[in-house]
């Protein structure tokens, strides 16, 4: 394993959580959205009054799929985004 810098760290693990806490801050029916534009709307914009209790981090498994694992206290969520991976695997670079 690479060593890690503490600003690089610092960068990785702030840019997923800001993510990442969108997508835990979001309803449960998002997964099941019956339209890419309706699933788009709701992962653009967090609910009003809507505040982080706990930890979210983002896992990246899967870059070319999508596959994304969120980790919010002590549950672990799966969603595929092809967008949203991109968009964590440039906040890296």
């Amino acid at each position: 394993m690479e060593p890690v810098s503490r600003r690089g760290f610092i960068k990785t693990t702030t840019v997923a959580a800001a993510a990442a806490g969108a997508i835990a801050a979001m309803p449960a029916a998002t997964a099941g959205a019956s339209t890419e534009d309706a699933r788009h709307l709701r992962a653009t914009r967090a609910p009003d009054g809507a505040q982080l209790n706990e930890t979210v981090v983002a896992h990246l498994r899967d870059l070319h799929h999508g596959k994304i694992a969120v980790f919010a206290g002590d549950r672990e969520i799966t969603i595929t985004d092809k967008r949203l991976a991109a968009l964590l695997f440039n906040a890296t670079r």
